[in-house]
């Protein structure tokens, strides 16, 4: 057996409790190790409403460029589960493969994932009216919203309320993880699109300023699995702790 083969067969472990510093470094891992993978599931479908935003600004085509970002919502949402189903099968020490993770996806779709979907946008925007602090707790409270519709088959009010209960007692951590993840993320893609729009406003031409921005925001999109893979693997660290959660149980999940 070669290490790679190796490697997929000893991927049960990553169904296990977690310590922070493990979420990272195995959600970087399994990244890195699938980069074009993941990079086609999760990032690819996000280029179009990513071009929009580069070659269409608001100002300009506002109802081009709203309609861009209801797509790249909904579009986030399929991406989401299809990242859940891939993170899964390399849990489960199989080849992650994006025809199966996103055929898997499109049998949830549209009903059990975008009503879900739905239904935390509102809650979210309802808790941001309130205050950010709402928002952010409700955020927390719904981390795993999605994959839940992947795994447990469950949507709507039962998925958000499956979620809060699985993350009780972990917020905190759950909040920390998540703020190492997203804080330099957005550092970074705050740096790449001064970096592109400093080389773009130096070159008099439209044309060379908005190709920045798309690549500005095509290089900041390019780190965001990581986030999506983390919180796949949060939700197993809470359901191995919680229900004794192990590589059978969530082999017949991806069964049904």
């Amino acid at each position: 057996m070669n290490s790679a083969a190796q490697a997929y067969a000893s991927a049960s472990g990553y169904i296990r409790i977690y310590s922070a510093g493990d979420i990272l470094r195995s959600s970087v891992q399994i990244y890195r190790s699938n980069f074009r993978t993941f990079w086609v599931i999760l990032v690819l479908p996000l280029l179009p409403g990513v071009a929009v935003q580069a070659f269409a600004p608001q100002s300009d085509h506002p109802l081009l460029f709203h309609g861009a970002n209801l797509f790249d919502m909904f579009v986030g949402l399929l991406t989401t589960a299809a990242g859940t189903v891939a993170v899964s099968d390399i849990c489960l020490g199989q080849w992650p493969s994006i025809g199966r993770s996103y055929r898997r996806a499109f049998s949830e779709m549209p009903g059990k994932i975008a009503g879900t979907g739905l239904l935390l946008w509102l809650t979210l925007i309802l808790g941001l009216l309130l205050l950010l602090v709402p928002g952010f707790i409700f955020m927390l409270w719904y981390l795993f919203a999605i994959p839940l519709v992947v795994l447990e088959q469950t949507s709507g009010i039962a998925a958000l309320r499956r979620s809060r209960h699985l993350g009780r007692g972990s917020y905190l951590r759950n909040c920390g993880v998540y703020a190492l993840l997203i804080v330099p993320i957005y550092v970074l893609a705050v740096a790449v699109g001064v970096l592109f729009g400093w080389v773009g406003g130096n070159v008099e031409s439209s044309l060379v300023h908005e190709l920045s921005g798309f690549l500005a925001g095509t290089v900041a999109a390019s780190f965001a699995p990581v986030i999506t893979i983390a919180i796949v693997l949060l939700y197993y660290d809470m359901r191995v702790r919680k229900e004794a959660y192990n590589i059978q149980t969530l082999a017949e999940e991806l069964r049904r």
